[in-house]
């Protein structure tokens, strides 16, 4: 892990290799990982510990590659080529170490203490350190404990400059000839573009000009159901009543109504099952997912897999202040909202807040 991450931080080569030592981009058919210029094996296992299990390099390297995906295409990627997917949580504090933004990791354990000998390496003669000293003439010094620690925690200071060029020219005569083909053909083609265009915005606006929606949680331990969340939403006010006794609670559709600086007066349909919807389209309106961390509830959801979910839809988790959150809401992309037991005068500043969250994905959506 500590030699991925320095070559990460100091843009040194990294690179698959087949069974046949040959470069390849498809880890499916890799068998090694080229670091710099130790070779290693991808079924390597790491101190990056999930469920007191070590994770291969493989998995490390797949994460590491799709750091900047979304997790929707990052899931789909690993299933398809079947490699261990992480969390949302796990792979966003693994990425985050790589890239050296956290210095400790809850996942990473005796990382100065690992054995790098499980390393597949098949180049003796290579340099064992970032300096380019002769490894027979430091070979004695590996004894000492503390000097080896410190030659893996050792950084090359690199300046701006250097990060910015390159590690080899690059030809971008191709780029002019694609633009003077492309500029030409946007001439001859105006019009009709144009045209087209304008078609397909409006048919992808169709859906997003109906009232949005918001899924909640039947779970008889959410504290936000259908009797109360009328009130909570529109006038600030949380009812801690039992549901039992409110009419809206026998409802499976209420229509709640935002006065937006945003988006001016809008109505949002509430509904806490999927009952109704007899089109797809009716996914292209859901624009918030009210979870209490119980799985079952997504069983018939277009996408039932959580971290599929909270990557398309923003997901929300109600909770009492003080109140333990589920752990499986801590894992997943989520915003996480308490409310405090017995003071009501806050609950306005909480959903203004929850307005403002869902509003902003909102528009960054294209509503």
């Amino acid at each position: 892990l500590i030699l991925l991450r320095d070559a990460i931080l100091e843009q040194k080569e990294i690179q698959l290799l087949d069974e046949n030592d040959s470069n390849t981009n498809d880890i499916t058919l890799a068998a090694y990982l080229k670091i710099d210029q130790k070779i290693c094996d991808l079924t390597t296992l790491t101190n990056f510990i999930v469920e007191n299990t070590k994770l291969s390099l493989k998995v490390i390297y797949q994460s590491w590659v799709h750091r900047d995906s979304a997790g929707s295409t990052y899931l789909s990627d690993s299933q398809l080529k079947n490699i261990k997917t992480l969390s949302f949580q796990e792979r966003s504090d693994l990425n985050k170490w790589l890239k050296g933004e956290l210095k400790v990791s809850a996942h990473i354990r005796d990382i100065n203490n690992s054995n790098h000998d499980n390393n597949y390496e098949r180049n003796n003669n290579q340099n064992l350190n970032r300096n380019n000293f002769d490894s027979n003439n430091i070979n004695d010094s590996f004894t000492n404990n503390n000097i080896y620690e410190n030659m893996n925690n050792e950084r090359t200071i690199v300046d701006h400059n250097t990060y910015l060029h390159g590690s080899k020219p690059i030809d971008f005569g191709y780029l002019v000839t694609d633009i003077d083909f492309k500029i030409i053909e946007n001439l001859k083609k105006k019009s009709s573009s144009n045209s087209t265009s304008f078609k397909d915005r409006k048919r992808k606006n169709a859906n997003k000009m109906k009232d949005p929606i918001i899924l909640i949680s039947p779970a008889s331990s959410s504290i936000i159901t259908m009797g109360n969340i009328k009130s909570f939403l529109e006038d600030g006010v949380f009812s801690t009543k039992d549901p039992i006794s409110s009419t809206h609670n026998y409802l499976d559709l209420l229509k709640v109504t935002r006065n937006s600086k945003n988006f001016g007066r809008l109505k949002f349909l509430v509904v806490n099952s999927t009952e109704k919807f007899t089109k797809p389209q009716y996914w292209d309106r859901v624009v918030a997912v009210f979870t209490t961390g119980q799985e079952w509830q997504f069983k018939n959801y277009k996408w039932n897999n959580p971290n599929d979910l909270f990557s398309n839809i923003k997901g929300y988790y109600f909770g009492y202040k003080g109140d333990m959150v589920p752990e499986k809401v801590n894992k997943w992309n989520v915003e996480k909202i308490e409310l405090e037991r017995y003071a009501r005068f806050k609950d306005r500043q909480v959903v203004e807040w929850f307005w403002q969250n869902l509003e902003k994905n909102m528009l960054s959506k294209g509503w």
